[in-house]
């Protein structure tokens, strides 16, 4: 399979200073032809700044950016976006308000009648062919989306930017555009790079996925492969929603607030090490002098998720819906002893 984009070493600042805030930092990873990777993290990670500079808005500070092998950006050359045969799909659609579908679909492409079938092929595809008449202000999210998609493949590009593309679309809405994306771009022969801030968004149609956090990839991989093995406890608490906490190493034995972990002899942990566990490992009872607070309570249609914090230390727990505990008690947390807890960064599972 051939590599459509490759990002080495990138680098990128806003305004050049003594402190170096460096909004990106040593930026690498591949896109493989036909892929479809996305770019997750929390807002202000560095995200979209890395779309920029992909579709050509920015220079680099340093490193380079190849497109099929070719450099389209480095710190002393930037090929213009219209040159890059890149698609950009935007969080706002940016449909233009005086042109209708059809015309927003054709715009930036030749007349030619190879175009105009492609045209007409995509809304088909989209489902808009019979909105082609209809201007901006006469559509629903959804629809302006799929046209703001269909003008992103128009021309026959290879690579298509989706910068956050459903989160301002309702849950029905979104799921089923979320859902149609792969196979509208493997229709197209088309890799994407899809910026979101939701885990679960990344996860379910992404074929990688690459986590940044304070403008570093903290993990690039499959899905299936950060799940089995979270590279550090922000993809296990960011990512996979996990809990997490610090232990300390007290008389030959390593301990945590809620217990001693049965960590094997053989194995050595150091003292930046965390325990990472589900929601369901733990459970919680009330106790008039626990070390915990309840300090939120949420219903999800079979089971309440508690949040409970005691100092600095914050937990989620699964619990029955018929637990009594409110917002306001106190209470102590039990690990589940048949439950696996996972030591990071060294990746040992152990139990309480």
């Amino acid at each position: 399979m051939s590599t459509e984009l490759e990002v080495h070493n990138l680098w990128h600042e806003f305004k050049s200073n003594k402190n170096n805030n460096w909004v990106l930092k040593d930026i690498n990873f591949t896109l493989k032809a036909g892929e479809l990777i996305g770019l997750l993290g929390p807002s202000g990670c560095g995200k979209t700044t890395l779309l920029r500079l992909i579709a050509g808005f920015e220079k680099p500070k340093r490193g380079l950016i190849k497109k099929n092998g070719q450099i389209i950006s480095n710190n002393h050359y930037l090929l213009s976006p219209e040159r890059r045969q890149i698609g950009m799909v935007f969080q706002d659609y940016a449909l233009f308000p005086h042109l209708n579908v059809w015309d927003n679909v054709c715009f930036g492409i030749n007349k030619k009648e190879k175009s105009i079938k492609r045209a007409n092929w995509l809304l088909n595809l989209l489902d808009i062919y019979e909105f082609k008449n209809r201007y901006p202000h006469e559509l629903s999210g959804g629809q302006s989306q799929r046209v703001a998609l269909a003008r992103a493949l128009a021309p026959g590009t290879s690579l298509v930017l989706l910068d956050e593309p459903f989160c301002s679309l309702d849950v029905e809405v979104r799921s089923r555009l979320r859902s149609e994306l792969s196979s509208v771009l493997k229709s197209c022969s088309a890799s994407a790079i899809l910026v979101t801030h939701d885990p679960h968004e990344a996860l379910a149609i992404c074929d990688r996925v690459a986590v940044l956090r304070s403008g570093e990839i903290q993990q690039y991989s499959t899905p299936f492969e950060m799940v089995l093995n979270p590279s550090n406890d922000f993809i296990g608490q960011f990512v996979l929603q996990k809990n997490i906490l610090p232990i300390q190493y007290i008389d030959n034995a390593c301990s945590t607030c809620i217990g001693k972990l049965s960590v094997p002899f053989d194995m050595s942990i150091s003292s930046k090490s965390v325990c990472m566990f589900d929601r369901n490992a733990i459970r919680i009872e009330p106790c008039s002098n626990g070390s915990f607070t309840v300090i939120s309570k949420e219903y999800r249609i079979n089971h309440y998720v508690y949040t409970v914090i005691s100092e600095s230390i914050k937990l989620k727990s699964e619990m029955n819906l018929d637990t009594s505990l409110s917002i306001g008690d106190r209470c102590k947390v039990q690990p589940i002893h048949e439950k696996n807890f996972l030591v990071l960064p060294e990746n040992i599972k152990c139990k309480f």
